[in-house]
């Protein structure tokens, strides 16, 4: 009997331990939601350092949030900064990881940025697959980034089959949207005849449509075709503003042309310090052709103009 009694205790203690053990599987979620305590005040909290660049206050108050199944928004924020790195170190594998939470439910930059990173390999493999489903999502929502994404998939034939036309219609939907980037891109190709006939012109107008906004890329590029008197009356003096304003914004080829430029008083007074300068800075970035032309001239090597060390990428005007 007392054996018996022993036993009862036994699978009572168990079955006990099993109900609370269940109790607190199930209720671990409303529980830690309630731990929080007011969870909109705890957000605005957030959002205010967000917005005033305290990141690592920012990253601090996000956290907990961004552990609710239901703070998307939380979640995007959070892994924004780990991506950009702000407020501690970067963590992209874990930004990815915030972005996908994010993105399954419905958040369309969220779904963009996954996108994004699995385009590129940035925290994760390279998957041009994942990529495309979570572009085509955002992309379909209007979402700009989405829409470029689109098109460079389709334009460089990642995943889907090469389509230039198709690229061109998202380049196009991205950039009513206000994209520069996109913009540019229709440059692009307007220059290159991709998808489209040829037409300087044409890509002379998307340019400057991206150059208006500060895209350094369609700067650099208007530069060229001023060099070159492409879709445009040939004037080497204005290539080489348009260089300079590319250059600024850190554009490592714009950089190169510009030292260029410099090195041999091509639209500007010849300057051998300005052109050091510019080599450095685009050497800085990793342009191989700045680098090998400011190891030549470091070693006080003579050098010609048409030296195929210091050719620039787009040719070079006469």
């Amino acid at each position: 009997m007392k054996k018996q009694r022993i036993l009862l205790v036994g699978i009572i203690s168990v079955g006990v331990i099993a109900l609370l053990i269940l109790f607190g599987w199930l209720f671990r979620k409303p529980l830690y939601r309630l731990s929080l305590g007011d969870i909109d005040a705890r957000y605005r909290s957030a959002m205010l350092a967000y917005q005033e660049h305290r990141y690592a206050d920012a990253r601090k108050e996000l956290a907990p949030l961004a552990r609710l199944d239901t703070a998307k928004c939380a979640q995007f924020l959070l892994g924004d900064l780990l991506y950009r790195g702000e407020g501690g170190p970067a963590d992209l594998p874990e930004a990815l990881n915030l972005f996908l939470m994010a993105a399954r439910q419905e958040h369309v930059d969220a779904q963009a940025n996954a996108g994004f990173m699995y385009t590129y390999g940035l925290g994760t493999r390279q998957d041009f697959g994942e990529a495309m489903d979570w572009l085509y999502r955002a992309a379909l929502r209007g979402n700009p980034k989405a829409q470029l994404g689109m098109g460079n998939l389709y334009k460089n034939g990642w995943g889907p089959v090469r389509n230039e036309q198709a690229a061109l219609n998202w380049y196009r939907q991205a950039a009513a949207h206000g994209n520069s980037d996109a913009m540019n891109n229709i440059g692009y190709m307007y220059r290159n005849g991709l998808g489209v006939p040829r037409n300087y012109e044409e890509a002379l107008f998307w340019f400057q449509k991206a150059a208006n906004l500060g895209n350094s890329s369609a700067q650099y590029n208007i530069g060229n075709l001023y060099c070159w008197g492409k879709g445009v009356d040939k004037d080497i003096v204005q290539g080489a503003r348009w260089m300079l304003k590319s250059a600024l914004q850190e554009n490592a080829p714009a950089q190169y042309n510009l030292a260029r430029m410099y090195q041999w008083g091509k639209g500007v007074e010849k300057n051998q310090e300005e052109a050091m300068k510019w080599y450095r800075r685009a050497a800085a970035q990793g342009h191989e052709k700045a680098m090998l032309a400011l190891a030549r001239l470091e070693k006080n090597e003579t050098v010609e103009e048409r030296d195929s060390t210091f050719m620039p990428d787009e040719g070079w005007p006469e």
